[in-house]
């Protein structure tokens, strides 16, 4: 991503400190793989001018660092703009007040033409649309020694969103192929002086009730708690038909997971008391200051009894965050008398959403079109002969949203009509 210049607006309150308070904010840190100590998941570039790598054997030496592991950017256009790879923050709150952090090191080598290192938040409205950008800088950068940058940025009101930028600014200079350089370090993006963590999950597909064949569907839940602080869970089950929010917004207690430990909540739903087929969203909170945007990870088992004996069939599927893209595709489409096919949408937002679904054959062909209209968290699961009319023998469904809002978790679940057993798919 490329900036013009240093121009800004909004509220930033830029502190830059040479050598020491290096130490990440109090708050949670929203920003995914801050520290690359195990590479740099997470983070994006727009083209040919940006790249970036993890450096690990090298990291901030500043007091309260993280220690070995960095992420080495190279911008490579000379024309006076910034440039660098980016993450997107969810959840951003209009009028709220976060801290923004980073550390650089800038190599002054004469391989390095970089004349500015800048780390810029856009904050972008819940459409996608730019609302403001801020950048925090050195200009020109310290040379050849770990520098914290730290400020105060306050979101504007249509904010709900920021994308947070590690850029490298280079002068214009006609004719140039030498890159700006510099190195990034614990990077923080935290709403100010906040105590409690908080991490929103959602599983696309859960049940507790009878299915086809003979079936029986329920869902356990295995979760575990990634920190040495209590941390405790809280659900809410979306049902097709309806508006979930108010159950979104006052999920209901699963129970506390101590320090490390791992809990199973056999039929989930059940244990609810809703014998329904839906999804689920989970609230996992702590009380404590300084975690990063991950508490729980969690596992679903959807499974019905082994028709023939003990045990039983079932499949596997991790609670996942909010969808964010506007076309995914899921492949395995089977609809015959050996198999059958579900196809499911989960609606991960508070808005009205529309998802257009197409399905292709083993040959490319279009079998059938459709048109999901979704109210604000509402889960819905069909089997694929609601869309496709004809028997499917392999083949992909295209999920594209077509609303100018909203964002969505899709799926397929293909079962096996003699012994239940069942393969989740995932739409990417």
């Amino acid at each position: 991503m490329a900036f013009q210049g240093t121009r800004s607006s909004g509220c930033l309150v830029l502190v830059v400190i040479a050598a020491l308070l290096a130490g990440p904010a109090a708050a949670q840190n929203l920003v995914r793989n801050g520290t690359f100590d195990f590479g740099v998941e997470h983070w994006n570039d727009d083209g040919d001018t940006v790249a970036f790598v993890q450096r690990p054997g090298d990291g901030s030496t500043l007091p309260g660092g993280s220690g070995p592991g960095a992420l080495e950017v190279r911008y490579s256009l000379w024309n006076g703009t910034i440039g660098g790879p980016w993450q997107d923050i969810q959840g951003v709150v209009g009028g709220m007040e976060y801290e923004v952090a980073a550390s650089y090191f800038y190599p002054g080598n004469p391989d390095n033409v970089a004349d500015r290192v800048v780390v810029v938040v856009s904050w972008l409205s819940e459409f996608g649309t730019p609302v403001a950008s801020q950048p925090l800088g050195a200009f020109p950068p310290v040379q050849a020694s770990w520098t914290r940058l730290e400020a105060t940025a306050i979101a504007p009101g249509s904010a709900a969103r920021a994308r947070l930028t590690l850029g490298v600014g280079n002068p214009a200079i006609p004719g140039e192929t030498r890159p700006g350089i510099a190195y990034f370090d614990d990077v923080v993006f935290a709403e100010a002086g906040a105590s409690i963590a908080v991490q929103e999950l959602f599983v696309p597909v859960a049940a507790s009730r009878a299915g086809m064949h003979g079936t029986y569907w329920t869902s356990d839940l295995w979760v575990v708690n990634l920190h040495e602080v209590p941390v405790t869970l809280h659900a809410a089950v979306l049902h097709s038909g309806t508006d979930n929010s108010a159950g979104v917004a006052n999920p209901t207690a699963l129970g506390t997971l101590g320090p490390g430990e791992f809990l199973e909540f056999a039929d989930v739903l059940g244990t609810l008391n809703e014998h329904v087929t839906g999804g689920l969203f989970l609230r996992a909170t702590a009380q404590a200051a300084g975690l990063p945007p991950d508490l729980i990870l969690v596992t679903s088992r959807n499974a019905t009894p082994n028709p023939g004996g003990q045990g039983g069939y079932g499949q596997g599927l991790l609670g996942v965050e909010a969808g964010k893209l506007a076309r995914t595709l899921a492949c395995g489409v089977f609809e015959n008398v050996d198999q059958r096919t579900n196809v499911g949408v989960l609606n991960t937002s508070g808005s009205n959403l529309a998802v257009a679904i197409t399905v292709r054959n083993e040959n490319n062909q279009v079998v059938g079109e459709a048109t999901w209209n979704l109210k604000p968290y509402e889960h819905r699961m069909r089997n694929v002969s609601t869309v496709a009319g004809t028997p499917v023998n392999g083949g992909v469904v295209v999920f594209r949203r077509t609303s100018p809002q909203g964002s969505f978790q899709a799926f397929v679940s293909i079962v096996d009509n003699h012994t239940g057993d069942s393969v989740y798919v995932p739409a990417r």
